[in-house]
């Protein structure tokens, strides 16, 4: 009888308690749901991932569409149509003979009696002259990969003006736009950008400024011409033309030989 009581007390307590297979159980349980997290998370990083290239592909996609230089499948048929400028403006006399031109005759005038007592002039530049300006300055530029075509102009509105310089590359058409004000520093005509583009495409800030010094040191020849008879303290843009007013600096005997 003893024997079989130890018998039952033997098998009894090698019986694993209820408690402890509850905790194995959980332990696995935890684990294996600790894996699945685990898994659904670095699904979760490679799917943000994936998003993020995709964006960036599309962005960088789209705004090469914009401009015009390359010509996307599908992308450039709805983001892009071929610029134009405001109004065409015909090339007119070459800039710097109609400055010459106009600012001798006005001299010539104040120099009626041989002497010049009213140093303020007024001049008047049509838009036509700074195309034809334009159109003469590109003739020889040559862009690796680029052609400018002819239609190259300069536009003055009221209180802006616009430069449109067409672009053709590999069979492609878009255009150079550039929105500026001249203004009057230290008696000579400067350049402040409004708007940069190209095609449809804003161009950022930085490669704006690089345009902007770039156009404003290729009124250097214009300052020159002008500098030669007077000094530009105001400029007035109306439509089709900019107005200079200012005062005439070179002497009376340099005015009598003209």
């Amino acid at each position: 009888m003893d024997g079989a009581l130890n018998f039952m007390r033997v098998e009894k307590t090698s019986t694993p308690d209820s408690h402890e297979v509850a905790s194995e159980v959980a332990s696995e349980v935890a684990a294996k749901m600790r894996k699945q997290v685990r898994r659904k998370a670095g699904l979760s990083c490679c799917s943000i991932f994936i998003v993020i290239i995709l964006a960036i592909a599309i962005f960088v996609s789209v705004s090469v569409a914009r401009t015009g230089l390359f010509k996307i499948p599908v992308v450039s048929a709805l983001v892009y149509s071929e610029p134009s400028p405001v109004r065409v403006v015909p090339a007119g006399e070459p800039l710097d003979s109609f400055i010459s031109n106009a600012m001798q005759k006005i001299i010539r005038e104040r120099l009626a009696n041989g002497q010049i007592t009213n140093r303020d002039f007024v001049l008047t530049l049509p838009e036509g002259s700074f195309t034809r300006g334009l159109q003469d300055s590109i003739k020889n530029a040559k862009v690796s990969g680029l052609s400018v075509a002819d239609g190259a102009q300069l536009a003055v509105l009221d209180g802006e003006a616009e430069l449109f310089l067409p672009i053709k590359r590999n069979g492609a058409s878009t255009a150079l736009i550039v929105r500026f004000v001249p203004e009057a520093k230290d008696g000579r005509l400067v350049l402040t950008m409004r708007e940069t583009r190209i095609g449809k495409l804003k161009l950022p800030s930085f490669i704006a400024r690089m345009i902007e010094k770039s156009a404003s040191d290729s009124m250097s020849q214009f300052n020159s011409e002008v500098g030669k008879y007077a000094q530009i303290e105001q400029i007035d843009l109306r439509e089709g033309e900019l107005v200079l007013r200012g005062r005439i600096i070179v002497n009376v005997e340099v005015l009598k030989e003209l």
